[in-house]
């Protein structure tokens, strides 16, 4: 169990002659590591508090530490009362308080069940375990209970406008120094300025924790929990990755395990990791750290080298387009325009209409995801950690290979649909053998000559430049003798194909079917979203099965734009 704590300025009176009455918690927001953290008064019972240890600052160990217990608990206008009574031990401290040395107050607590809202994180089920007086107090809110009669309600929402609000919050940012986007964000929560103020404290006291190393890391930019967590990542990518040459942030984390890599985020995250087992590391870490960062990053790079490596042949034809979102696009296939015609003095000039035929795609999007428990965590289990991102980076390229043979083979090997209604290969479209044949000479001659002899919807000749022989794993050995050069003693024993580059697919089923392709006009396509280049890993933390989830996703759309750069025999 993690157990957390929040500090406020509650002050404690007297209300016996060993009872003391203290405001335990407003409930108001804390600044944590990425997030804003709220607490639902409605998610917990207080009367759970009756019994619970009061401590010294929240201590747990010795019997010192242990300043007396609570008596009551309620909620109040918004506000934890608790009343405690005072341990014999800490006479001086009833007498300081009766004096007017007042202690503030924290509670300790655990969360059973998180409520996320974008950057703030709300405990929806949470039980109090301790109150602790302590020197320091944060929350502005917390009153005095004896003094809150006289005392005026000037920071009352009914008070001022929330113009005035956000005008103080804004001057609450800018005292503290701290950037003006922040201030955006508070603004933008609709908080109060009490809730405000205790965020801004929060986090200005964050920053005075990490002073100290700035001057010494600065340099690196270590002091960036970005920049940290990337490193971080990469070196833990590296452990696995051999031949990988870490860059030099990331050197200084090189061969740390999961659990230690958790403990240094704590510590320059300006965490307290003293005597904190592996459990309570990595559940801290994820939470208020930049392990998630560094899981992200290792993630990524798996990924991303899994999906580099090479894929279909086929990629080698396609060509690369990129829209803005999900929506249906039609991809503009421009019909040449008729030849320039004499123009006589004084004549006027003849303007002729474009044929604007098109196919129309859409991207879609692609996804596979993965959880690495808490217990994958903390074992360090290096498979689960790169070794099955890694699959789904090979998965991520094979789903884009498959789709590309999909486009071309289609339904009976004749390619998909064009946007005429009729088959990629189609007689109407001059690129499908009357009969299948073996490759040789003559069939190789034949294909050549369909494809030259392509024209665009106004009869003139279309500039395709055949390349490419593409055959299935049967057809490597006769497609390679056809295509191989030869020392010809006769003019007859020349081998005309040998610029045909031979592509071997081996997804291509078919063990007869053989394609020829060319250059010159636009036909198989990978169409992204602008941006998203290839697979994205995006990741988030399960706060109630104390796990981090990955997903893999890939947005893309594989088509054929013009069927003029594609012959097809079906073989025999």
């Amino acid at each position: 169990m993690q157990l957390l704590e929040r500090l406020s300025s509650a002050e404690a009176s007297t209300v016996g002659e060993d009872l003391i009455e203290v405001v335990a918690s407003t409930f108001a927001p804390v600044q944590r590591a990425g997030y804003v953290e709220r607490l639902d008064p409605s998610g917990f019972d207080p009367t759970a508090l009756v019994g619970k240890p009061v401590l010294d600052s929240h201590q747990r160990t010795g019997l010192a530490a242990l300043l007396g217990v609570v008596t009551a608990a309620r909620v109040e206008a918004g506000k934890l009362i608790a009343t405690l009574r005072l341990s014999a031990r800490a006479r001086d401290l009833l007498a300081d308080i009766k004096a007017g040395i007042k202690p503030a107050c924290s509670i300790g607590y655990s969360v059973e069940r998180w409520r996320t809202d974008g950057s703030v994180r709300t405990a929806a089920k949470w039980a109090v375990h301790e109150v602790s007086l302590c020197a320091l107090g944060a929350d502005a809110g917390a009153v005095v209970r004896h003094e809150e009669a006289t005392m005026p309600d000037t920071n009352s929402p009914a008070a001022e406008t929330r113009e005035q609000t956000d005008l103080a919050i804004r001057r609450f940012v800018e005292a503290a120094r701290l950037p003006e986007a922040f201030a955006d964000e508070l603004c933008g929560l609709e908080m109060t300025r009490e809730e405000a103020r205790t965020v801004v404290v929060d986090r200005w006291r964050e920053r005075q924790a990490q002073a100290p190393r700035i001057d010494t890391i600065r340099a690196s930019g270590y002091d960036d929990p970005g920049f940290r967590g990337r490193a971080m990542g990469e070196a833990l990518y590296a452990r696995i990755a051999s031949d990988y040459e870490p860059s030099e942030p990331a050197r200084a984390f090189v061969g740390l395990s999961v659990v230690e890599l958790a403990r240094e985020s704590l510590r320059q995250g300006g965490h307290n990791v003293t005597g904190l087992a592996a459990p309570a590391l990595i559940e801290r870490a994820l939470s208020t750290s930049d392990l998630p960062l560094a899981l992200t990053e290792a993630t990524r790079r798996s990924v991303a080298a899994a999906y580099q490596r090479p894929g279909s042949a086929l990629r080698t034809l396609a060509g690369s387009r990129v829209v803005l979102d999900y929506r249906e696009r039609k991809f503009i296939r421009l019909s040449e325009l008729d030849p320039l015609v004499r123009r006589y003095e004084g004549g006027e000039i003849r303007y002729g209409a474009i044929d604007e035929a098109g196919e129309s795609v859409a991207v879609v999007n692609w996804a596979r995801g993965l959880r690495l428990t808490r217990e994958a965590l903390i074992n360090d289990d290096l498979g689960l950690l790169v070794d099955v991102p890694a699959r789904l980076g090979r998965a991520a390229r094979e789903t884009e290979d498959q789709q590309l043979v999909t486009a071309l083979v289609g339904s009976g090997g004749v390619g998909v649909t064009m946007s005429d209604g009729k088959a990629l290969f189609h007689a109407d479209h001059g690129n499908l053998a009357a009969s299948g044949a073996t490759i040789d000479e003559t069939t190789l001659s034949a294909a050549r000559l369909a494809m030259r002899r392509q024209t665009d919807s106004r009869g003139n000749r279309v500039a395709v430049e055949p390349r490419y022989l593409v055959v299935p794993p049967d057809l490597e050995t006769v497609a390679q003798k056809q295509l191989g050069a030869i020392q010809a003693a006769a003019v007859g024993d020349v081998n005309a194909f040998t610029n045909l580059r031979l592509l071997v697919e081996p997804r291509l089923t078919d063990a007869a079917r053989w394609y020829l392709a060319g250059e010159g006009v636009e036909g198989l396509v990978i169409v992204r979203l602008e941006g998203r280049a290839g697979p994205q890993v995006d990741s988030t933390v399960d706060f109630d099965t104390k796990s981090v989830k990955f997903s893999v996703l890939n947005d893309f759309a594989v088509a054929v734009l013009d069927w003029r750069g594609w012959f097809v025999n079906a073989g025999q």
